[in-house]
């Protein structure tokens, strides 16, 4: 007989961070399409938007005193109710078999959730969007909520391991030819 392993739990917003943990409503800053010819004491526009993220770094540089970074980053991510507004054709059957298979390395899908106050129904992550949110930034941001979201073992993993297969994929001049026999 199988065991079920849980993939989300509910933390404390006082609790250390880590990788996996679930971030609502977080502000990211998106810089303007143009910008000034001469960057030196220009003044820039930006908007400021707010997103569901989930935490890409990795635990061990989150946890402890010493040597935390000066940025998390994180991404965003979108319940599939979400992707359908904005999307309606994405969804298919056939992308989101290609998406477990793999064979879109810049999308994962992340189980739904059934946890009071977290309830979340099968979501899209797209990792071409990647932020660097100040280190400093973020405990105010997590007051807002008194619980998170953490993801936990394996599937943090298989999470953390497609975010890493899409940024040192490597795309090769030719492939192998096809038919080629045993040897």
């Amino acid at each position: 007989m199988s065991q079920r392993f849980k993939w989300y739990k509910r933390v404390s917003s006082a609790s250390d961070l880590e990788q996996g943990d679930f971030i609502y409503g977080c502000p990211i800053i998106v810089p303007p399409d143009e910008y000034p010819e001469r960057l030196e004491n220009a003044t820039i526009n930006t908007t400021v938007k707010s997103n569901n993220v989930i935490i890409l770094t990795q635990s061990c540089d989150l946890i402890g005193t010493r040597d935390k970074p000066e940025v998390i980053l994180v991404c965003p991510y979108w319940e599939f109710h979400e992707v359908k507004e904005s999307n309606p054709t994405l969804l298919s059957k056939s992308f989101i078999e290609s998406v477990k298979k793999g064979y879109r390395p810049r999308f994962h899908i992340l189980n739904k959730c059934d946890i009071n106050g977290h309830k979340k129904e099968y979501m899209l992550v797209d990792f071409t969007y990647v932020y660097a949110i100040p280190t400093v930034s973020l405990p105010k941001i997590l007051t807002r909520n008194k619980t998170r979201l953490r993801m936990l073992p394996p599937y943090r993993e298989q999470f953390a391991q497609s975010f890493a297969h899409f940024y040192s994929r490597i795309g090769l001049p030719e492939n192998l030819p096809a038919g080629i026999g045993s040897i």
